[in-house]
């Protein structure tokens, strides 16, 4: 999820992101979410800014941290390594703590050709099955890779054989060039044999790069630049769509667009522009984009009604072939500058929003609101918090949400 707000850049830049996993029994009706663990990386340490990004798929959990140190012998720091987290489903010792804990922490993955730090290795992540694509924005060919362009990024592919994670290949843009920081990797989403990859300082305003697995190989299939007045940025891929959020557009200043692509079996086509329909300036609707199934959640974190930045998150439906606005969720005590619709996420009948500038427990604490979808339409269940929440936690900074899991 990328917000081009110096609000958002300078969150990144000076706090360590807060990450939580929880859980509930089914998405029913009475949906009540518990917390079952919290993650941290083992050697964690100060300034690791781990849960910089994270994905779950099934029984995996991945979750980055963009200036970790690589192991001993050859300690290089601040290059970034991928935690990977694993069920435990037979109740056995977990072999980091010694604890019988819910997910163990199973591997800790590096850059395979890593010689300088502060490459942003994990800046995003994304998990499909036995595939994990790891995107490292500042990548280059300084000390590293002679074929990445200055500053230009790259895509990392590992992928699981026995449990065992090794790295497969390295993903560069098509139209790489040296001295402009493209920024490829920032953001990925994959599903099954795709992978969308937004480069989000790409000169054209931002560009997303399709990738598609052919026998073993990744081959970039497509390059999707904004229409004039546009940014690319957050992405989303299910099937054959692909949604991108742009938190500019040619409406009204950063009110914020979704454009959603499908493939018709040879191209990507621009099917749909989506926009909230009380689209005003600065909402940055397109913040975060997510889809499952036939619903799409947009987040809108700067939207100001009634409150100056309060948010605002949108939910779509696709019906006949269009994606048609259902609901627009806000928080019941919403509260100045919370920025509810940073994190957002989807499934079945339930949602689920962040605002990580909730202050219930602090200076941004943040929390985190469930949704069900009802006769009467979505309403708010729950309001949920971390079980040490506490002044700059930032509570839901990120959010994914997989199945019962989140």
């Amino acid at each position: 999820m990328i917000n081009n707000s110096s609000r958002f850049c300078w969150s990144v830049t000076h706090l360590v992101m807060a990450g939580l996993f929880l859980m509930h029994a089914q998405w029913a009706a009475a949906v009540t979410l518990s917390e079952v663990q919290q993650l941290v990386g083992s050697d964690s340490e100060n300034g690791d800014h781990f849960s910089r990004s994270m994905d779950i798929d099934g029984d995996t959990i991945v979750i980055s941290a963009t200036n970790a140190d690589t192991d001993p012998p050859v300690v290089i720091e601040r290059t970034g390594a991928v935690y990977v987290f694993e069920r435990n489903t037979s109740g056995a010792l977990c072999p980091v703590t010694g604890e019988v804990d819910p997910w163990c922490e199973q591997a800790k993955l590096v850059a395979g050709d890593v010689e300088f730090g502060f490459e942003a290795f994990g800046e995003a992540v994304a998990l499909s099955g036995d595939t994990l694509f790891v995107g490292a924005r500042r990548d280059d060919a300084v000390g590293d890779d002679p074929l990445v362009r200055q500053r230009a990024g790259s895509v990392y592919v590992f992928t699981r054989s026995g449990g065992v994670w090794t790295q497969q290949a390295k993903l560069i843009a098509s139209d790489a060039t040296d001295d402009v920081q493209s920024r490829f990797g920032a953001v990925l989403a994959a599903d099954g044999d795709l992978l969308a990859v937004t480069a989000t300082r790409h000169p054209a305003g931002g560009t997303v790069y399709v990738f598609r697995n052919n026998a073993g190989a990744w081959i970039e299939e497509a390059k999707l630049a904004p229409p004039p007045g546009n940014s690319f940025g957050a992405v989303a891929i299910a099937g054959n769509m692909l949604a991108i959020g742009s938190t500019d557009d040619d409406v009204a200043v950063s009110s914020g667009a979704v454009f959603v692509y499908e493939f018709d079996g040879s191209n990507w086509n621009l099917l749909q522009k989506i926009k909230a329909d009380d689209a005003a300036e600065n909402d940055i609707f397109g913040t975060s984009v997510e889809m499952s199934g036939n619903h799409m959640i947009v987040g809108a974190p700067h939207f100001f009604e009634p409150r100056i930045y309060s948010g605002a998150a949108y939910i779509f439906e696709l019906i006949a072939g269009s994606w048609v606005q259902q609901a627009k969720l806000t928080a019941n005590d919403s509260f100045v500058g919370d920025a509810f619709g940073f994190g957002i996420g989807v499934t079945g009948t339930t949602a689920i929003v962040t605002a990580d500038r909730d202050d219930d427990f602090g200076v941004d604490s943040g929390s985190a609101y469930v949704y069900t979808k009802t006769a009467d339409g979505w309403v708010q269940t729950q309001k949920i918090f971390a079980s040490d929440a506490g002044e700059n936690g930032w509570f839901g900074t990120r959010l994914w949400v997989h199945g019962d899991e989140a």
